[in-house]
């Protein structure tokens, strides 16, 4: 979905002075899109009692499978490539520092890393440090507890869900960005299963998944 927005927003004109605001509108669009197609698992798995893991491998299959067919249908390209350059040229931040070991931190750099560091500390606290993050985590671990003392676990599952879409929708196009320079060929190369793996051996805390 991301790389789409890019293609369309570029054909109709964007110039390249407005490559940031393009990059932002993408992840926007991407994570939109990618809550909205998590709503399927969240029918299946909460809805109809389907087992989650049969339900989010189907899925997880049908989405690369989905793109491809857009991409060729649609745009008769085996990929989709950006209409004019690539990510580098179009979304990298060039702000030389002078102070040297900082310009590691801040020259040639996508915005997408500052976004990314700072929703990972914001969603930290929110799941850790808030009721909201208390009952959400209390909806999965022990959903008969947690409606036991009136929470909505039907609504909390879904609104889980739902962030998890909206985040992997994210970290879906932030890899076409920045890794694949642009290019969408309906594959992330495996970087979903990295990331559950850092997640599962950094014992799901933020602390560990951060050092993983």
């Amino acid at each position: 979905a991301g790389a789409l927005t890019v293609y369309f927003l570029q054909n109709a004109g964007f110039s390249f002075k407005l490559g940031q605001l393009m990059y932002l509108i993408a992840m926007l669009v991407a994570a939109i899109v990618g809550a909205l197609y998590s709503l399927l698992l969240s029918f299946s798995a909460i809805k109809l009692k389907a087992d989650q893991t049969i339900g989010g491998t189907a899925l997880n299959m049908l989405a690369p499978a989905l793109s491809l067919f857009i991409i060729n249908v649609f745009f008769h390209q085996n990929r989709l490539e950006m209409p004019q350059g690539n990510t580098v040229a179009w979304f990298i931040i060039h702000n030389e520092t002078g102070m040297g070991f900082l310009d590691a931190f801040f020259d040639k750099m996508y915005i997408s890393t500052y976004i990314l560091i700072a929703l990972f500390v914001i969603l930290s606290i929110l799941l850790y440090k808030t009721k909201f993050g208390l009952n959400l985590r209390a909806c999965g671990e022990h959903p008969q507890a947690a409606d036991s003392v009136g929470i909505n676990v039907y609504k909390m599952r879904y609104l889980g869900t739902t962030i998890s879409g909206a985040l992997g929708g994210l970290g879906g196009y932030v890899y076409i960005a920045t890794i694949s320079a642009g290019s969408a060929e309906g594959t992330v190369a495996g970087m979903g299963f990295l990331a559950l793996a850092i997640m599962i051996f950094g014992n799901w805390k933020p602390l560990g998944i951060a050092l993983g």
